[in-house]
């Protein structure tokens, strides 16, 4: 099954380009000597056609795709960017819907919605093993709510 992950919130964050995935200017490399080069994360406004069936899962203001392979290494790395860019006033979704989810008709998805697993923690008590559980494949659609 394959997965879109992406971060919903009510105030801009920055995006998180990876300097193994892009070069100085931002352009996209075109070679990768190693596969983890490619699927290293970014968080990016998006720019798929995935982004019209967003509302029906947030109706948070801005979006914000996850590019990434899920690996240690970038669950570290998204914890730690969600550490230094939450702030008090912030609501931070992430969400993992399974892409098959985008196809079908408006009410499966809002059926399957009403299953949503749902899991909070606030940014202090975020810890790396809530955010795999989150983040890692199973079950669709579910969301992390930091608070």
């Amino acid at each position: 099954m394959s997965l879109y992950q992406f971060i919903a919130c009510d105030n801009e964050i920055p995006e998180l380009f990876s300097n193994k995935k892009r070069l100085q200017n931002g352009d996209m490399k075109r070679c990768f000597n190693i596969i983890e080069d490619y699927t290293d994360l970014e968080v990016l406004c998006p720019i798929n056609e995935y982004y019209d069936d967003i509302p029906y899962y947030t109706n948070k203001k801005y979006i914000y795709s996850l590019e990434w392979i899920y690996s240690d290494y970038n669950c570290k790395k998204l914890w730690q960017y969600l550490k230094d860019i939450h702030s008090d006033d912030m609501e931070i979704e992430i969400w993992t819907i399974s892409l098959c989810d985008f196809y079908r008709l408006e009410e499966e998805i809002l059926f399957k919605l009403l299953k949503t697993k749902r899991v909070y923690s606030s940014s202090d008590k975020l810890t790396l093993d809530i955010l795999r559980a989150s983040v890692e494949g199973g079950d669709t659609p579910k969301v992390l709510i930091i608070k």
